[in-house]
């Protein structure tokens, strides 16, 4: 359910939403006396309340601010896994149909400015806690143990985005984009705790997650021809033609260093980075129209300049991932051209 009020200069969108979880499956609770009994799953009704507010504040200014609750039901595949109870195994996981949804607090507030017609600029701060994650718990039982999926693991995402727009004339635009984010918690997936057991260091605190980029900058730049242009290049007609350029960059990603043994070697995950992140792509476009139909024809080369960035390490050497264990490139996985 949802509602706009509009005003002079203030905009205020309200809003309720209703969800609804029923697994629908019987499972097994194991009980302090050593027995198990088998109990049905509750249903999960979660209310999330959300809440907008613009504010022009000037002809060329707008504030704006957003506050909401969101809820994402659990992976299926960790509530339905393994509910025959199977033990077998060095470390044996029982999914839980009884899971809770994931629960996001919101909060967004930010500012547009237009300098003139043709540049604006836009801040955005927000912040959100994240709760109910699916993580694992180790469970004993007389002759053996096993983990369950539950809710345990948390977060906290925070970040700091500018965009800036500019209309350099008819043909060319451009944008360039910058965010600082910081993204922590007690685990980054829900086998974390698990396969940290395995090595000793299943503390659950708060750590950087494997997705906590702290820079990024995203600059684009378009030239576009509109269907009213009537210059040609080389004999051919500029009209409905465009080309992008688009370059990225994004500072490493966090990673855990272990021994040759898979034990942890700092005292909490995620301590190392990778190298940052930087790419190049093209984009050229062609819009047609045939009869009552409109249609583009494009092509594109991702990788332009065929840069080897580092997606992934050998947590233990730093080395590349390759068949060949005498390989020592230090910390390279190739990302070539592709088109």
């Amino acid at each position: 359910m949802q509602n706009k009020l509009e005003l002079k200069r203030l905009i205020v969108d309200a809003g309720i939403r209703l969800d609804y979880l029923d697994t629908s499956q019987r499972f097994f609770v194991d009980l302090p006396t050593g027995q198990a009994e088998q109990r049905d799953n509750s249903t999960k009704i979660r209310l999330s309340p959300r809440l907008g507010i613009s504010h022009a504040f000037t002809s060329r200014s707008l504030l704006r601010a957003n506050y909401g609750y969101f809820y994402q039901p659990p992976e299926f595949r960790l509530a339905y896994a393994n509910l025959r109870r199977d033990l077998s195994g060095e470390s044996p996981r029982l999914g839980n149909p009884d899971l809770a949804p994931q629960k996001t607090v919101a909060y967004e507030f930010g500012l547009e400015h237009m300098f003139t017609e043709n540049m604006r600029i836009g801040i955005t701060a927000s912040y959100k806690t994240i709760s109910n994650l699916t993580s694992t718990a180790q469970v004993q039982y007389p002759g053996g143990m096993y983990y369950i999926f539950n809710n345990a693991d948390f977060g906290s995402v925070r970040s700091v985005e500018v965009i800036l727009k500019r209309d350099i004339s008819q043909l060319l635009s451009g944008s360039a984009n910058y965010t600082y984010s910081i993204a922590q918690g007690s685990a980054s997936s829900p086998q974390e705790h698990a396969n940290q057991a395995k090595s000793n260091s299943s503390e659950r605190g708060y750590f950087p997650l494997a997705f906590d980029q702290r820079h990024t900058v995203k600059a684009v730049v378009n030239l576009l021809a509109p269907e009213t242009l009537q210059e040609r290049f080389l004999g051919i007609p500029l009209r409905g033609w465009g080309l992008s350029m688009i370059g990225y960059y994004g500072s490493g990603l966090p990673y855990t260093p272990t021994n040759t043994l898979r034990e942890q070697t700092e005292t909490a995950p995620n301590q190392a980075r990778l190298p940052a992140f930087v790419n190049f792509d093209f984009r050229l476009r062609k819009r047609m129209t045939a009869g009552k139909f409109t249609y583009t024809l494009f092509t594109e080369v991702r990788n332009v300049f065929d840069r080897s960035n580092v997606v992934n390490v050998y947590a233990n050497t730093c080395l590349l991932y390759t068949s060949d264990a005498a390989d020592d490139t230090p910390c390279v996985d190739l990302g070539g051209r592709r088109i």
